[in-house]
């Protein structure tokens, strides 16, 4: 997909969670003024939220087409290519710390979680947003079942950790954080046909372009999934606390 596209699904993924990242900052009170840092900001779906106007923002990414596309939809926030697992920031800077659909896709999720607490003032908070289980992923009918092990096959060959979601309480609980909550969002069946899921197509035919399977294959699968009307629930988790 082109960038404008990864936007558009970034901001549906947003969309989820924008409710639960008010009641964060609300839960924290956290100043309008904080300094917040994102890591892996992408296109800016998440830090160009105006719940974060009056925030001075940082947002990190390896991704430097992302970047530049972030920085011309909103040309405010401070943005650096860099490594999560190596943030060029110094100790206890941020209010507020977060990430957002990317520990799946890190090396070293536990490292990731300790430069994200090394960055943190005395009482700022840190928040993973939402991290997906796929290896805990329901679908319906029973005949979708076989095309979506596929895609977690080839999510997983792009470097995805399927198990990223279950493993979050186990990385962010060895920081000591105060306030510690972990869990998942309520449970919520997303459907082929939902106007949240038009970009869904194309998600799945990338990560079965990722097997090498001919594009010839890839249309039969997503008519096969266009007409079996799916239903997929892939529990998510979230955590946050205070440092």
């Amino acid at each position: 997909m082109n960038l404008e596209a990864w936007h558009q699904r970034f901001l549906v993924q947003a969309a989820w969670t924008r409710d639960f990242r008010r009641y964060t900052l609300k839960k924290f009170a956290l100043p309008a003024n904080s300094i917040i840092l994102e890591l892996g900001c992408g296109t800016g779906a998440v830090l160009a939220d105006p719940i974060y106007s009056g925030s001075l923002r940082f947002g990190i990414d390896l991704d430097i087409s992302r970047l530049k596309y972030f920085k011309h939809l909103d040309p405010d926030p401070h943005l650096a290519a860099a490594d999560a697992a190596a943030l060029p920031f110094p100790e206890q800077h941020f209010d507020l710390v977060f990430c957002h659909y990317l520990l799946l896709w890190v090396v070293d999720p536990a490292m990731v979680l300790l430069e994200m607490q090394r960055v943190l003032r005395p009482g700022g908070v840190l928040a993973v947003y939402a991290e997906p289980d796929y290896l805990g992923r329901i679908d319906l009918p029973a005949e979708a079942k076989p095309l979506w092990l596929l895609q977690n096959k080839g999510l997983a060959r792009q470097g995805a950790k399927l198990d990223a979601g279950r493993q979050l309480y186990r990385d962010i609980h060895n920081l000591g954080l105060k306030d510690l909550e972990v869990g998942i969002y309520n449970a919520h069946w997303q459907e082929s046909n939902a106007p949240d899921l038009q970009s869904e197509a194309a998600i799945l035919a990338g990560d079965l372009t990722a097997l090498g399977l001919p594009d010839s294959e890839i249309q039969t699968y997503l008519a096969e999934w266009q007409a079996l009307q799916a239903r997929v629930y892939i529990p998510t988790f979230y955590a946050y606390g205070r440092k």
